[in-house]
């Protein structure tokens, strides 16, 4: 485009130069030339011949763009060269008294009308009646050469007019198609933030890797919408059936603070809302250290999380023994969880509550099958759902306060020689809606023997 940009710059300068060189040559060709008019034409015929011959090639600037100020000069300069300085200085003599010649017919010495070859082949054609008198012969001169002249005039006028016509249509197209690329970078720059925006809200209802599937099937869509018409909300997509997924081996993590419905009960409920916030905000700091790590919802002053849902498990937790990789990727997951409720605990005994007691936590886990889905679509939830969730849920109600308490399933995937963990057998609880489960409790103290 710039070389482009470049070779038009010449073009400007070399069309201009090639009619001024035309110019030249024709002023030299008029000033030799305008004998064989004469004679057909009469005394004025060098301005029918320069009207017919050398400015009629002047019209085709009626078709060229050139800038205004250019073709005024150019007008200028072929005004001086045909009408001044040619007429003047010609070998012939001044061209401008064989007008007043033309104008005044007169007899030659045999008392013959000195008549031109053209109108003298007219008269005898029949193309043009005898004039009476020589005032006809007059008025016949004076219309053979003002007719040029008032045409060469209305050419020069016309090609001035019409650049300057052209130049504003121009600059009017430019400035419509400066407007039009503004508006449009600015409707692009426009349906970007809102991309990024739409991807930030995804990224924030649903774990990365279910955002990331969710964004690539949705700019699928957009694909066969065009741009103008594309949606970047929530509502307009069937979130339920795009986002409902089976997980495997994922590990629940549930929190609930001890005492809380009666310490809500004595304080303000401004001071409660603060503490939930406080404690809350230090738990989504834990969360976002571990990218395995996803916080699904609070529930009053419940908080749950989940690890393992970066990506859809196909196999059991029976079959993933026989592969070691996946023993590693649930062992990381369950990990990861136990770490976050660890943390937690240490994190709520930094806390007094509004009534001046220390805060304590309950945590419970359990590791399972999970069904993902979305709720609703003006506010839409993320939520998991099955008997993992209840489970886990169970495992924090039935637990220990300032304690973590784990199914037998996790229990099993941290366990171990090399587990930096260290666990209390409670032996068996009789869980709501489960019956009685083994359970084993974190010890924090020290690091100890299963």
């Amino acid at each position: 485009m710039k070389r482009f940009e470049k070779y038009r710059t010449w073009i400007f300068y070399f069309t201009p130069a090639m009619y001024l060189l035309y110019m030249v040559y024709a002023g030299f060709r008029f000033a030799y030339d305008n004998r064989g008019y004469n004679i057909f034409f009469g005394p004025a015929g060098w301005v029918i011949m320069l009207i017919f011959q050398y400015a009629s090639p002047l019209a085709s600037l009626f078709f060229i763009s050139l800038p205004p100020l250019v073709m005024f000069e150019l007008m200028i300069v072929f005004a001086l060269v045909f009408l001044v300085i040619v007429p003047l200085c010609n070998p012939a003599g001044n061209l401008w008294n064989l007008i007043g010649e033309a104008s005044n017919p007169g007899f030659s010495q045999d008392n013959s009308m000195t008549v031109p070859a053209s109108i003298s082949a007219a008269i005898e054609t029949g193309l043009l009646s005898p004039p009476p008198d020589d005032e006809g012969y007059r008025k016949i001169f004076t219309c053979l050469v003002s007719s040029p002249i008032t045409l060469l005039c209305v050419l020069v006028v016309c090609v001035v007019v019409v650049s300057v016509i052209v130049d504003i249509s121009n600059r009017q197209n430019f400035i419509n198609k400066k407007i039009i690329e503004a508006l449009t970078k600015q409707r692009e720059k426009t349906l970007v933030m809102q991309k990024e925006e739409h991807e930030n809200l995804i990224h924030s209802i649903f774990p990365p890797a279910v955002a990331k599937g969710l964004i690539q099937k949705q700019s699928g869509q957009n694909l066969t919408v065009s741009p103008s018409r594309r949606d970047f909300g929530l509502g307009h997509m069937n979130l339920g059936s795009l986002v409902a997924q089976m997980h495997h081996e994922v590990t629940i993590l549930f929190t609930d603070i001890v005492g809380f419905t009666s310490m809500s009960q004595t304080v303000a409920p401004q001071q409660v809302m603060e503490f939930l916030h406080d404690l809350f905000v230090r738990f989504d700091d834990l969360v976002g250290r571990d990218p395995s790590l996803w916080k699904v919802e609070t529930i009053g002053d419940a908080f749950m999380i989940a690890s393992g849902l970066d990506g859809v498990r196909t196999k059991s937790l029976q079959s993933a023994i026989s592969d070691p990789s996946r023993i590693g990727s649930s062992l990381s997951s369950a990990g990861s969880a136990i770490l976050f409720g660890k943390s937690a605990l240490a994190e709520a005994r930094t806390l007094t509550m509004p009534n001046s007691m220390q805060c304590q936590i309950r945590a419970g886990v359990h590791t399972g099958d999970v069904c993902s889905g979305v709720v609703g679509t003006r506010m839409p939830r993320y939520c998991l759902f099955g008997d993992t969730v209840n489970t886990a849920s169970r495992m924090e109600s039935s637990g220990v306060p300032g304690r973590m308490q784990i199914s037998e399933a996790t229990h099993a995937l941290v366990c171990g020689d090399d587990s930096d963990f260290c666990w209390d057998e409670r032996g068996y609880v009789e869980v709501k809606g489960k019956g009685k489960m083994k359970t084993y409790l974190l010890r924090e103290s020290e690091r100890g023997a299963d």
